[in-house]
């Protein structure tokens, strides 16, 4: 209906929405919510990420400008959330990568990713050694954000996530070089997600719908939920008259253009809506409306059919709808509301789970629980709670949601998560949210990491050897599920005494790696020692994995 479209203020097209991140289309400043920070085979100070974003500044990513060994990688991940696909974007953006001092081969790259579940495409990147296997782009301006030379423009894709990288791509950055390392500053972005279901069927409830002549005032709940962008917006007419418009204003306020996060608007929303009959005419009547996703994208409902069972006491036909109704106050000490979800009752309680990881060991089923009381800690009882998970360590995150949990008289709630799949067994963020009431966004929320009980193999194809021959050590990375893919797996030697990485190698989808190495400068008969590493980092959610030690025997004489 026309009025829907007034609200959403022409969304890109037709199923479709932008995102804005840094900067809006006239230059005003805008959070860069959407992109999310992860590193592989870095430890703590060498990948570094600032948001200066809502100060007019830039959503920067960087490699720390020190010795790296391995192959360090920075990412910031832009993921279409689920029922959506990335189908353009505009970047505004600057790409600086390292010098190596004269002689060396460092390999330093700053890249803009496209991903799919299957593919991982290069669209544009900045390299000091430009070599055959890195096509690069112009690097832009580092000191003009309007500089035309930023803009990296692409249409007419089908992504899963968008995402920018900073990397060494040598066997390791140890050796000096000239800063920086590896830099990209995005000073605006614009990501066009396509959104092409509409929002489920509406449930309807209320007096309205209950079938009974009214002779006050009415009222219609309105619940539907939407897998894309949200819900944006309910409407009602009366009659067929001028529609009343409710648009939510989601978490932390950014149902509202331009749109700042993936999601903008609430999964799931109940709208009511009251309708004062002492305006109507006695008789028939009927009430319809719509429900908006943030892409344009509308659901109708109606007609509904109901009876006024008095004389009117305005001008025919005049009808008021007063939306919605009163908040929900900050405590209840009497008697319980009825629309509080919980007593007492309050808007931001306090939210935890008992722990902030659980260990899924051997891939069993586990059990999770918190509590939910007041801010001065009463317990708040019958309080509904929306359950979600989320994958970890992967790119493409699937989520999951729609259920709820209730807590019990002394405020705690529990859940059981089920063993999953043997592929999928991994690591999970659950998290639990609490509205207020049924008609309003979420206002606090708690999250916990469920894992596996990870651990990485290693093994050697011979035990003794002799000079020019050479070793393969291989393994696996157990119970990781999907985040096994694409890990940076180090191997390590004793060298002086000490554990030292002498390479590094990615493990495959199902978390095997290979790595083989040829002893040639080896002058007596030596005892070497190896193991293979995986290091805890940002979005790895395990404790630093270490296999069994190795020994390989070499004789020096051929």
């Amino acid at each position: 209906m026309a009025a829907s479209t007034l609200l959403l203020a022409a969304p890109a097209q037709a199923g479709s929405y932008d995102v804005w991140s840094c900067r809006d289309a006239s230059g005003q400043p805008l959070p860069a919510e959407g992109w999310r920070l992860t590193s592989r085979g870095a430890s703590a100070g060498e990948v570094a990420a600032g948001d200066g974003c809502a100060g007019g500044g830039s959503l920067e990513l960087r490699l720390a400008d020190q010795a790296l060994p391995g192959s360090p990688q920075g990412m910031l991940t832009f993921a279409a959330p689920p029922g959506t696909t990335i189908a353009g974007y505009q970047l505004d953006r600057y790409m600086n990568a390292a010098v190596p001092v004269p002689g060396d081969r460092h390999v330093f790259t700053v890249a803009v990713h496209e991903l799919t579940a299957t593919t991982d495409t290069r669209s544009a990147c900045a390299s000091y050694l430009a070599l055959p296997d890195y096509p690069c782009s112009a690097m832009g301006s580092s000191t003009n954000p309007a500089d035309p030379a930023n803009a990296v423009l692409r249409t007419g894709v089908a992504l899963d996530a968008l995402q920018l990288r900073v990397t060494c791509d040598s066997a390791g950055c140890d050796r000096p070089f000239y800063p920086p390392g590896a830099l990209v500053r995005l000073y605006r972005a614009r990501i066009t997600l396509s959104d092409t279901s509409a929002p489920t069927t509406p449930q309807l409830s209320g007096s309205l719908v209950a079938g009974a002549a009214l002779d006050a005032r009415g009222t219609l709940v309105v619940e539907s939920s939407d897998d894309g962008g949200g819900i944006a917006a309910t409407t009602l007419a009366i009659d067929g008259g001028a529609p009343a418009i409710v648009a939510p204003a989601g978490p932390r306020g950014a149902c509202a253009l331009p749109y700042t996060a993936p999601q903008p608007c609430p999964a799931a929303a109940a709208r009511a809506f009251e309708v004062d009959t002492a305006a109507l005419a006695a008789g028939a009547h009927s009430a319809s409306g719509a429900v908006v996703d943030a892409a344009g994208n509308v659901t109708p409902y109606g007609p509904v059919s109901f009876t006024v069972a008095h004389p009117p006491s305005g001008g025919e036909g005049a009808t008021t709808i007063v939306t919605p109704p009163p908040a929900v106050p900050d405590r209840v000490t009497a008697l319980p509301d009825p629309r509080a979800n919980g007593f007492p009752a309050v808007r931001v309680p306090l939210l935890t789970f008992d722990r902030a990881t659980y260990v899924r060991s051997g891939g069993r089923a586990v059990r999770v629980g918190g509590t939910l009381s007041t801010p001065d800690g009463v317990p708040i009882t019958d309080a509904r709670l929306q359950l979600s998970t989320r994958d970890l360590g992967t790119v493409a995150a699937r989520r999951t949601g729609g259920d709820a949990v209730v807590t019990d008289r002394y405020g705690r709630f529990s859940l059981a998560l089920p063993a999953p799949a043997a592929r999928d067994s991994g690591a999970q963020r659950v998290e639990v949210s609490f509205s207020p009431d049924e008609i309003e966004s979420p206002t606090t929320s708690a999250a916990t990491v469920v894992r596996s009980d990870a651990s990485v193999t290693a093994t050697r194809s011979k035990a003794r050897l002799k000079r020019g021959q050479a070793v393969v050590i291989g393994g696996r990375i157990e119970r990781a599920g999907l985040a096994a893919k694409g890990a940076v797996v180090e191997l390590q030697a004793v060298v002086r005494g000490r554990w030292r990485t002498v390479g590094t190698v990615f493990a495959a989808a199902d978390g095997r790696y290979r790595w083989r190495y040829r002893f040639v400068n080896t002058t007596r008969d030596t005892i070497f020692s190896f193991r293979a590493l995986v290091r805890s980092s940002p979005g790895w959610p395990w404790p630093e994995l270490r296999s069994r030690s190795l020994q390989v025997r070499v004789d020096a004489d051929r």
